[in-house]
């Protein structure tokens, strides 16, 4: 199937919202035709061949985070609402459980023939699809496929660590849970793991990082999010096999920590650092765990299924 699939270009995106979207959509066999937008409200002249790219022969458009790239889409794409394909609209984040502004559905609701929303609560208000984000797993893996034979935690040289935006919520928690924490070796990125080149920031080799820093982690500490939706960190940790400190999660997971105030989270790192055997079964489990359940494949065959899209439909 030939597919247009639309992305944010912005640094701040995680790999699999953006350059990782087509990389997963590729590997499934289908033709994908790229358009990464950039952020911000200027483009350069090179950036605008990016954007401007022929879709009307694609059987399929799939925008990843419509809410961050509207405008984009209807500057330089003044034919959309007439285009015979079918247009997904996948979004990234909440329209209701926001605390820092809101957004509105009706911007975006005659864009798209099918809504997909990270937000469970967003699904059944405006009546389209639960879907929360997914992981790419060619890129966030454990260093082996089986970590015990590895020597279990082989490489992993991180006690625990948060990696991250530091919004004012994130902040008001990390001041609780520092003090809470004396004596216990916990590492604190505020920002992203991020390569630049002498064409600016390399967003490939700075996922390759990322996946490389969470294999040097143990416990990796997830700190309470802006809403309540699936986040990126969440299930590329799990991934690349560290064991999992966070709040309870909006999906079904079982192979982590779950806690809900600053000395819950305290006493998890705690009782994860003290008990070795433990974390890395429970590490393990959450391997297999997204694997199962949470891989991008599996997300993408839900669209399909819901669109009417699937190989054999296409194939007729």
């Amino acid at each position: 199937m030939k597919i247009a699939a639309f992305y944010s270009d912005s640094p701040f995106a995680s790999w699999t919202q953006s350059r990782g979207f087509g990389a997963v959509l590729r590997r499934m066999g289908h033709e994908v035709t790229e358009i990464p937008v950039p952020p911000g409200n200027k483009v350069t002249s090179s950036q605008v061949a990016k954007i401007n790219k022929p879709i009307h022969d694609c059987e399929l458009v799939i925008v990843s985070g419509p809410e961050h790239l509207k405008d984009w889409i209807n500057q330089f794409y003044p034919q959309w609402n007439s285009l015979k394909v079918p247009k997904v609209g996948w979004y990234h984040e909440s329209f209701s459980a926001r605390e820092d502004y809101k957004l509105q559905y009706g911007n975006f609701e005659g864009m798209f023939d099918f809504h997909f929303f990270p937000d469970k609560d967003d699904a059944a208000k405006y009546k389209g699809e639960w879907l929360p984000l997914g992981v790419d797993t060619d890129m966030f893996h454990p260093l082996c496929p089986d970590t015990s034979g590895c020597g279990g935690e082989h490489g992993r040289d991180i006690d625990s660590a948060f990696i991250g935006m530091m919004y004012p919520k994130r902040q008001r928690f990390y001041s609780e849970l520092k003090p809470l924490l004396a004596g216990i070796p916990f590492r604190v990125n505020t920002g992203n793991v991020v390569v630049h080149g002498i064409d600016g920031m390399d967003v490939e080799r700075t996922a390759i990082l990322m996946a490389e820093t969470y294999r040097r982690i143990k416990v990796f500490v997830s700190f309470p999010a802006i809403c309540n939706v699936l986040v990126s960190k969440i299930l590329e940790s799990m991934a690349c096999g560290c064991y999992l400190v966070a709040p309870e999660q909006p999906v079904e997971l079982k192979s982590y920590a779950a806690y809900s105030n600053a000395k819950g989270c305290a006493r998890e790192i705690k009782e994860a650092l003290a008990v070795p055997a433990y974390r890395e079964r429970m590490a393990r489990a959450g391997v297999e765990e997204v694997n199962k359940n949470h891989r991008m494949e599996l997300r993408f065959e839900a669209i399909f299924a819901a669109v009417g899209a699937t190989p054999e439909v296409c194939a007729q």
